[in-house]
């Protein structure tokens, strides 16, 4: 079962007097299926079925990467370094989204989350067909590891360890696993 998203513009929560208050910043488009979006180093980034970016967090926008396919995922290690997954592939950039490069898709499945690891040459990558993807040179080349249900989302944490939450697509089981790695995704072990 794929996820399924509304992204039809962005909205922003602001502090005003001590309430939280939504407040619209910018249309992005419209999708009918996925979308991403994800902030780093001042640069606000967004994936429905091209790439933009924005440093004025969402006033205006950039297109960055024109994939003409759903985007399912997008992470960037820093300002300049970037991961995207979607229906055509996956695509890294390293100089702020002005030229891509496509990369071995480790299978034919949908990778629905990507992220990298402590480190810029780990990228995780999860799919729905219960693997859970590690590539380790930037990924250029990839090694796999059944997972239970589907890899939803992968977090560094500051001790250069990674976590990866799982969870089950059926909703009348409504499980969910997180597991660590502590050797760069070789191996997982649950908490």
């Amino acid at each position: 079962m794929k996820k399924r998203f509304i992204v039809p513009l962005l909205l922003l929560i602001l502090p005003m007097s001590g309430i939280a208050q939504w407040k619209y910043i910018a249309n992005v488009g419209s999708t009918t299926s996925f979308g991403a979006l994800t902030y780093k180093d001042g640069i606000l980034w967004v994936g429905i079925s091209d790439v933009r970016m924005s440093t004025d967090l969402g006033v205006t926008w950039q297109t960055k990467l024109n994939c003409a396919a759903p985007i399912f995922a997008l992470d960037f290690f820093d300002s300049n370094t970037g991961v995207v997954a979607s229906d055509t592939g996956l695509f890294i950039t390293h100089d702020q989204g002005q030229s891509w490069t496509s990369l071995p898709k480790p299978t034919n499945s949908t990778i629905g989350s990507v992220r990298f690891g402590a480190i810029q040459s780990d990228i995780f990558a999860g799919t729905e067909d219960k693997t859970l993807w590690v590539s380790n040179d930037g990924g250029i080349s990839w090694t796999s590891e059944a997972a239970q249900p589907w890899t939803q989302d992968f977090r560094s944490l500051p001790d250069g360890s990674t976590l990866a939450f799982e969870s089950n697509t059926d909703i009348a089981i409504n499980e969910g696993w997180i597991y660590r790695s502590t050797d760069r995704g070789a191996t997982w072990l649950q908490l």
